[in-house]
């Protein structure tokens, strides 16, 4: 029908458009699923992608209907995206795995060495809760995580001075970017569950909005980063 191929066509255009549609194997995967057009209406979705992880997704009557048929197309064929990345991709997603940015080791590193934070703080809680509130929701996160490994190897916040958490054994993994930590909590307080919940809906919400759904700046950066990885492992 005339009118799924234009629905495709339009989401195909969103995608072009878009950094992850400029990835060479997502533009060969949109080349390569079949539109599977279905004069009648045999789900209860306006749309699937193939239940066997097939290059096919069923397009249904209800599409036509919908305000935003190109977001439903995008949705599932993100979900074949993450099909194609495997067990590791699905479990970088579910997790929401990240990495820690330089920016945000540095805030921390710089603040725990600074000789006029320290005199005005008593507690690596009270280092963290000086963090500014507008966008720095993941570099407090951080923070936190670098707190809890001094905590945990019964450093109080008065002998830290002079730790250098890159080289630091409990801390180096993490600091110089070597061990991942979780955005779920972060996702959870920031996104919607729709998004929260589903890679696909997720992605496309990435193509067509930039991740505009993430109310805060940092996590919508942060998460960006992490899809882009699951993206990558799908090639």
């Amino acid at each position: 029908m005339q009118a799924y191929r234009q629905i495709v066509q339009k989401a195909g255009e969103h995608l072009s458009q878009h950094e992850t549609g400029k990835l060479a194997h997502v533009a060969d995967f949109w080349n390569a699923i079949q539109w599977v057009e279905h004069p009648k209406q045999r789900l209860l979705a306006d749309a699937e992608l193939s239940r066997t992880g097939e290059a096919f997704i069923n397009l249904y009557p209800s599409l036509l209907k919908n305000a935003d048929p190109a977001r439903v197309v995008l949705t599932e064929f993100g979900l074949y995206i993450l099909h194609k990345g495997g067990d590791r991709a699905k479990a970088i997603w579910e997790k929401k795995l990240a990495k820690p940015a330089k920016a945000h080791i540095e805030m921390f590193a710089s603040r725990l060495a600074d000789p006029e934070t320290r005199r005005k703080t008593t507690s690596y809680d009270a280092l963290v809760q000086a963090y500014p509130d507008k966008g720095h929701a993941v570099a407090r996160l951080v923070a936190v995580h670098l707190s809890n490994a001094l905590i945990h190897q019964n450093i109080p916040f008065t002998d830290s001075h002079g730790v250098d958490i890159r080289a630091w054994g409990p801390t180096a993994e993490f600091a110089t970017g070597k061990k991942y930590f979780s955005l779920v909590p972060l996702v959870s307080a920031y996104a919607p569950r729709s998004l929260n919940g589903c890679f696909g809906c997720a992605f496309a919400d990435f193509v067509l909005t930039d991740l505009g759904m993430v109310t805060e700046s940092s996590v919508q950066h942060a998460l960006k980063r992490t899809m882009l990885n699951v993206i990558q492992r799908s090639a």
